[in-house]
């Protein structure tokens, strides 16, 4: 984008963004061709040691004068030309020659040209470690020298942190400051941190603070603001604001962040004024309590009947409230859910007070479900009753969703390691050409294996842990919620087994978990998305990952092979697991029973073919999720733009 670009794209309020406009459709078009040729001719870096070679050529051109004589005249094309070919190379070329001179080790071939590729606004694919992180170094260098804000968007806290000490090296050579924005930072804090040019941190984190920016400008913007803002004594908007702008941003781990995110939208709420709902249960709770039972009421088989001199009293009781107290159905119904949470419910048997708050257990087989009004009303009378403050009503005030907020970016890159698979929804999602090398599915190949019941399922991760225990692995165990970790950790238990928990905060506590798969026999338990903060450094010992529940896609199994660096891999399904039997039809379901063993797992060959077409219908169900979530964040977008609340 030159510099006419960047100038159209800034609001008048100085706030720089992309404008939220579709292109139109013969735009949409061409651009989805342009990038279906490129899958097929283009998908690689090019001739890496060709361009290192030219690189250093402009290195030597540019080598025997002074960075600090190079970097204006350089900012200066930069900001009127844009990021062409030439001046690629010439930033690059700087780069190299700050890190020379502060005898910092010379980048690879590779790291260069992915470099590059994300300087065109691309997401360079890059197998190696090393070579990932010195071509987002190189690329984020390089895009600093413009002089505008450079965001680095990463999968966690913890690497967003890690990310800031190993840029350093690339970046300070240059002059260039690098911050990080993590959770938990006060206000001063954050804008301090923004205040540099090149800012570490989450999606999460920065998507939030944008929303918090674009709630300080609210309905009015432009200098008459800022004079009523300063009459009434309150600071100018701009003194508000955490950001400078949406300028660049270079997305570590573009998979994760631009794809598996991609479902979470950032969303920021209030709780709202709930004083009049609150009058309204407590009316009702201290009408229930003025009736008599027997007289007024009946509670036949725990649930509360008014009789005839009952409804007439409440009448009379409810005559000067008015209101929805006039409406004879309504408040009788309300009466009789408040006569329940008094007369029915008993705290510690039925419902449980936890730091103010009233609990009550989910019913067994409707985890999940969403509770109906009634529910609600119970809750709420409750909660009247037992002098807790109201479950909360939140109020959102400002929502984006991640594809939507990465898109507003004026200029948008990345580097991954395993983003073959998802190339066409990075494509269409934000319109970035992936290039670089092809990710090897896996080192350690996965045996997959299917059984008929959850049971059987778990008597068979007892038995694999038990004899990896024996035969001297370590053992890590790859679920994906809470509750199934539970189950496993009290199996395991039974059978004399203390496992651990990583919970991939990256805090002490995961990372004293995980050094104990150093030593034979250790058993440790991780929840999926716990590989987002926790990385196992490869040891003598060798580990046996059991993959027990079934993840959104095959490179996430992949992932946890890589980070946890295991020796063996094992992947488990159930027949009758809830998401297995939405995924698979029932006559193959049958079918699959049908060649189940003695001990209730299907044979090998069977296995095989089952566990890739559940994977795959994942996969896809999980694409078509994201799609239908891009389409309603379009069309909500439409409909606020239609009533003036384009935000």
């Amino acid at each position: 984008m030159n510099t006419a670009d960047v100038a159209a794209a800034v609001s008048r309020r100085g706030y720089a963004e992309r404008d939220d406009v579709r292109d139109a459709l013969p735009d949409r078009l061409a651009a989805d061709l342009s990038v279906r040729l490129h899958r097929l001719f283009k998908r690689g870096l090019g001739d890496a040691p060709a361009y290192l070679i030219e690189v250093e050529r402009a290195a030597d051109l540019l080598r025997d004068r002074a960075l600090s004589v190079h970097l204006p005249q350089t900012r200066y094309r930069l900001r009127r030309d844009g990021y062409t070919e030439a001046l690629i190379v010439e930033c690059l070329a700087l780069c190299s020659i700050g890190m020379e001179r502060k005898g910092i080790a010379k980048p690879s071939a590779v790291s260069y040209a992915a470099a590059a590729a994300q300087l065109r606004r691309g997401v360079a694919a890059v197998a190696d470690d090393q070579s990932r992180i010195e071509a987002l170094g190189l690329a984020v260098t390089a895009a600093a020298l413009l002089g505008e804000p450079v965001h680095v968007l990463a999968r966690s806290d913890v690497r967003a942190v890690s990310l800031a000490q190993l840029l350093g090296a690339y970046a300070d050579p240059m002059g260039v400051s690098v911050a990080v924005v993590a959770q938990g930072m006060d206000f001063r804090a954050r804008r301090e941190a923004y205040a540099a040019t090149v800012t570490c941190t989450t999606t999460r984190e920065i998507g939030l603070d944008y929303l918090r920016d674009r709630l300080q400008f609210g309905a009015r913007q432009g200098q008459l603001a800022n004079v009523a803002a300063r009459l009434a004594g309150d600071a100018p908007v701009e003194e508000r604001l955490l950001l400078r702008g949406l300028y660049c941003a270079f997305v570590d781990d573009a998979e994760l962040v631009m794809i598996d995110d991609a479902r979470m939208p950032l969303v920021i709420a209030a709780e709202a004024d709930q004083s009049r709902e609150r009058l309204l249960y407590e009316q009702a709770v201290e009408l229930a309590r003025a009736l008599d039972e027997e007289r007024d009421f009946t509670m036949g088989d725990g649930e509360p009947t008014l009789t005839d001199d009952g409804r007439q009293r409440l009448a009379l009781l409810v005559s000067p409230l008015g209101g929805i107290w006039a409406a004879r159905q309504r408040c009788e119904e309300l009466i009789i859910i408040a006569l329940r949470a008094l007369h029915e419910f008993v705290r510690d048997r039925d419902y449980q007070v936890v730091q103010g708050r009233v609990v009550f257990p989910t019913p067994a087989g409707k985890e999940g479900e969403d509770r109906t009004e009634g529910d609600e009303l119970l809750q709420k009378l409750t909660e009247v009753k037992e002098g807790c403050a109201l479950s909360g009503r939140r109020d959102v005030l400002a929502r984006v969703s991640v594809p939507r907020f990465l898109n507003r970016y004026l200029r948008l890159a990345g580097v991954s390691s395993g983003v073959q698979s998802v190339t066409g929804e990075i494509s269409s999602l934000y319109g970035l050409r992936v290039m670089g090398e092809n990710q090897p599915s896996s080192t350690v190949p996965c045996k997959p294996r299917v059984f008929v019941s959850a049971q059987g399922l778990l008597d068979a991760i007892v038995r694999h842990a038990l004899d990896s225990v024996a035969a001297g692995y370590a053992v890590m165990i790859a679920l994906r919620s809470q509750q199934e970790a539970q189950t496993v950790m009290e199996a395991l238990a039974g059978a004399g087994i203390q496992a651990g928990v990583v919970r991939g905060r990256g805090d002490e506590a995961d990372r004293n978990t995980l050094a104990a798969l150093e030593e034979p026999g250790a058993v440790v338990i991780t929840c999926h998305p716990a590989e987002r903060g926790v990385t196992r450094v490869p040891a003598d010992v060798p580990l046996h990952l059991l993959v027990a529940e079934l993840h959104d896609s095959r490179r996430h199994v992949e992932m946890l092979c890589r980070i946890y660096a295991a020796s063996r891999c094992e992947t488990f399904l159930a027949l009758d697991n809830e998401i297995v039997k939405t995924l698979m039809p029932v006559v193959v379901a049958t079918w699959a029973r049908r060649r189940a063993d003695a001990e209730g797992e299907v044979r090998p060959p069977w296995s095989v073919w089952l566990t890739r077409r559940i994977q795959a219908a994942m996969e896809r169900e999980q694409r078509l999720l994201r799609e239908e979530l891009q389409s309603r964040d379009v069309h909500l977008g439409d409909l606020l733009a239609f009533s003036g609340r384009n935000d």
